[in-house]
């Protein structure tokens, strides 16, 4: 298995790492379905989640634990920060990963 890395920006990566939010979101588009699944459409094996806040060398990161993925025809989430995560009604949906545990 290994581990699925994603980058964040500040707000999204705050509620996270406080272990608010549950969730991740992504457009349900190839490129991010290519990271999910392998070229023979088989799902590949993801133990971890890795995410970063920004790109910088010295960025704040954390790991988690990865549980799976399913798709989602609309978004509305807000959280204790005043952070709102809204996307509207799509017929391709979009991808909602489950994070478990910060390790």
């Amino acid at each position: 298995m290994t581990t699925l890395v994603m980058i964040l920006k500040k707000d999204p990566f705050s509620v996270m790492k406080n272990g608010e939010k549950k969730y991740e979101y992504r457009e349900n588009t190839i490129y991010w379905r290519s990271g999910l699944y392998k070229k023979d459409g088989t799902l590949k094996e993801f133990k971890y989640a890795e995410f970063s806040n920004g790109y910088q060398k010295d960025r704040p990161q954390f790991k988690c634990e990865f549980q799976g993925f399913h798709i989602v025809q609309e978004i509305c989430e807000e959280y204790s920060t005043g952070f709102k995560v809204n996307y509207p009604k799509k017929e391709e949906g979009y991808l909602r990963l489950k994070l478990g545990e910060i390790c």
